[in-house]
């Protein structure tokens, strides 16, 4: 499992923080609830493009308590560990409407 697996769908990402990134790491944009464990959320990754240490996620989660939101992640690596991950993008999808419905 990587970061996003054990962020979103295990519902661990305080663990996921700590296993993957460092003190120094810049998490800019990302909801405090999304940093911590028990946000479960299925994932649908839509396009990921990785270009050196560089990587760009598009992707739609589908929560728990029935709420979606469509996301794009930057993040950037080094020895194996995020050194940033930026919230380029996040839009809650209207009520009803799961990532599935989408297509994505």
């Amino acid at each position: 499992q990587g970061f996003i697996q054990t962020s979103y769908e295990g519902g661990k990402a305080g663990e996921a923080i700590a296993l993957y990134m460092t003190g120094k790491t810049k998490d800019q944009g990302v909801p405090e609830a999304q940093r911590q464990d028990g946000l479960v959320a299925q994932q649908h990754i839509q396009r990921f493009v990785a270009e050196g240490l560089q990587v760009a996620v598009w992707h739609c989660l589908d929560f728990a308590d029935g709420s979606s939101e469509s996301i794009v992640d930057f993040f950037k690596t080094r020895d194996g560990r995020i050194q940033e991950r930026q919230r380029a993008m996040s839009q809650s999808l209207p009520s009803g409407t799961r990532c599935t419905a989408k297509g994505a």
